[in-house]
């Protein structure tokens, strides 16, 4: 009987060894599995963490080198601008419709006194034609020459010629052409002439340099409308370049103040 307890008291002690262990071992591998989850939450979390951190590093960086290129981009244009201002400032666009009008304006006036010069040649030309054929003198007239001294002295001449050239037709009428006062008046004719033509040719001489002188005016104010046209043009690219950098430099400087909000942020 004392025997039986023993065994039965052995047993109960081998059970409650047997649950100890089972409790032990239970409670290891549960620690071990928290531990595990733990630390690969934990590795999880460390993860997201350094990647967030290298995503905010490379975003910095690559603004970074955004705002190094925005910078000289903004300096290269600012050169530019101050460039193209100089230049626009030295080519003296004050007064610029001023100086073309003038110049076109002398322009018209040296042309028309180079044609009325010309006119008045051929009128001289005929003048002299007509002086050499001896035909029809008492006709000869110099109307649409002016008023200068010059066609006065020589339209008198020609007065003086037509007014011995009557009293010559006159003449013949009574008289052969070897009457002494025919012959006399014939000479007359020919000194007249001669006279004339000296002073035809003197004024063409006249006329030859003013037309020089008249062409060398216009050609000035030619080439200086030329130069006035050129720089007109030059002032209108001048102007568009001018525009068309302000339009880059402001939209770049917009650039430069997003990035900077953008990198506050980061």
């Amino acid at each position: 009987m004392m025997k039986e307890k023993n065994i039965i008291s052995i047993k109960k002690y081998f059970i409650l060894f047997l649950s100890f262990l089972l409790l032990s071992i239970f409670y290891f591998f549960y620690t071990q599995n928290n531990s595990c989850i733990y630390n690969i939450l934990t590795k999880n979390k460390n993860i997201d963490y350094d990647t967030r951190n290298l995503k905010q590093l490379a975003d910095k960086k690559e603004n970074h080198n955004q705002l190094l290129f925005i910078n000289q981009k903004i300096q290269s244009v600012e050169k530019s601008i101050q460039s193209l201002q100089q230049e626009k400032n030295s080519s003296n666009t004050i007064g610029f419709n001023i100086k073309i009008s003038n110049a076109i304006e002398q322009e018209s006036k040296y042309t028309q006194e180079i044609t009325l010069v010309e006119l008045s040649e051929k009128l001289l030309d005929t003048l002299s034609q007509q002086l050499k054929s001896n035909k029809n003198l008492e006709t000869l007239t110099i109307a649409g020459l002016g008023n200068s001294s010059e066609y006065m002295i020589l339209s008198r001449m020609l007065k003086d010629l037509q007014d011995v050239v009557v009293k010559y037709k006159l003449l013949l009428l009574d008289y052969t052409e070897n009457y002494p006062d025919v012959k006399k008046i014939k000479q007359q004719i020919k000194q007249h002439k001669k006279i004339i033509k000296n002073t035809i040719k003197r004024i063409q001489s006249n006329m030859s340099t003013r037309k020089n002188i008249l062409k060398k005016h216009l050609q000035k104010e030619q080439k200086m409308i030329k130069q006035l046209t050129s720089n007109q043009d030059t002032i209108i690219d001048l102007e568009f370049k001018l525009n068309a950098n302000k339009k880059v430099y402001e939209y770049l400087l917009q650039k430069k103040i997003e990035i900077e909000i953008i990198n506050r942020s980061l």
